[in-house]
């Protein structure tokens, strides 16, 4: 394999293929729950015939994250995945879906209430069937890995728990087997924001309990560096209200509920993951503190390598530490032994 840090022919075509699969009925949920019609938003983008990758982000990712259309904007990982990173796309072919429950263009809250339907109870191995699904019907039988970050990374075990022939290496950033107590706290505080917005007022509700959020994916030692002047509480409330109302332009109160909710039901067993698998903790992270990634290491059965970056920006580290994280993404992808 050519080095994947090489840029890539800037005259290379990449093939997209971005459309809604519907998946047989009944989808049956963990919760016991079966859902019809449901539909599910996939892109799959990269050069004909070779291997898949499959890239699993958190709650607020969507199916784009390296390469996007002039009206989507950047893919919320393409600094680490394009050009300028690992350039995924020269030697893969990358898969990636809307996640079930969400505000995307898969089935949520937003096609259920058209339905007349509550919303069910989403949790991440329900989310790794959905993939399984989308497989099938593209006949991939087997992919080469799945990245998977922060929500993602769950989504990913559980795909390795349920289906270890149909894939080869794992590699799991910013989260562990089960939930850190504290942030599973922090999280029901945005919970219950959003739940008081129950008779209306959804995107204030939403805006209010993604700006909490944000303050569990960053560090203090962050938000020190960033807002300590004299200007430092405005610019700090400028920061949090314009992250926090972006995010409820595309997602309503239900999705973040549901999704929420997913994170904190999340559990597996690490000695069901039978899957080569790297790991990655990050210093300064609240929500998956390094000791619970090292205890995740400690239980696998698979062969495991744990890799520790130190980081100013906390969780959110897995997106802002391009050069480290495309590092360890080439280092995973050119078959370094774990």
């Amino acid at each position: 394999m050519n080095t994947l840090s090489l840029l890539a022919d800037t005259d290379a075509l990449y093939c997209i293929d971005d459309r809604q699969l519907t998946i047989p009925e009944p989808f049956r949920l963990g919760c016991g729950e079966s859902l019809k019609s449901v539909r599910v938003a996939m892109r799959m983008c990269g050069r004909p015939s070779a291997p898949v990758v499959i890239v699993l982000g958190g709650i607020s990712a969507n199916r784009v994250p390296v390469i996007s259309t002039l009206t989507e904007g950047q893919g919320w990982w393409q600094a680490v995945l394009g050009h300028q990173g690992v350039d995924i796309l020269s030697h893969y072919q990358v898969l990636s879906i809307d996640w079930l429950g969400g505000s995307g263009d898969t089935s949520g809250p937003p096609q259920w209430q058209v339905q007349g339907m509550e919303s069910p109870s989403i949790d991440t191995s329900d989310q790794a069937v959905l993939l399984a699904e989308v497989l099938d019907q593209l006949q991939v039988k087997r992919v080469e890995a799945i990245l998977g970050a922060s929500y993602g990374g769950m989504v990913a075990m559980h795909f390795a728990r349920l289906y270890p022939s149909r894939l080869r290496r794992l590699l799991v950033l910013g989260c562990a087997h089960r939930p850190e107590p504290m942030a599973v706290a922090r999280r029901y505080v945005q919970k219950q924001i959003l739940k008081l917005a129950e008779n209306g007022a959804d995107k204030d509700a939403v805006a209010v309990a993604r700006a909490l959020a944000i303050t569990t994916y960053r560090s203090a030692a962050e938000f020190r560096s960033r807002f300590s002047g004299p200007q430092g509480r405005q610019a700090l409330e400028s920061y949090l209200e314009h992250q926090s109302r972006k995010f409820a332009k595309r997602f309503d109160r239900e999705s973040t509920l549901t999704l929420v909710d997913s994170i904190d039901k999340h559990w597996i067993s690490p000695a069901d993951i039978k899957t080569p698998l790297w790991l990655l903790g990050i210093d300064t992270d609240e929500l998956c503190p390094p000791p619970l990634i090292r205890e995740f290491a400690a239980m696998v059965s698979s062969t495991c390598k744990l890799a520790e970056i130190h980081s100013l920006y906390g969780h959110d580290a897995f997106l802002c530490e391009v050069e480290q994280i495309s590092a360890l993404i080439i280092q995973f992808l050119e078959g370094a032994e774990a």
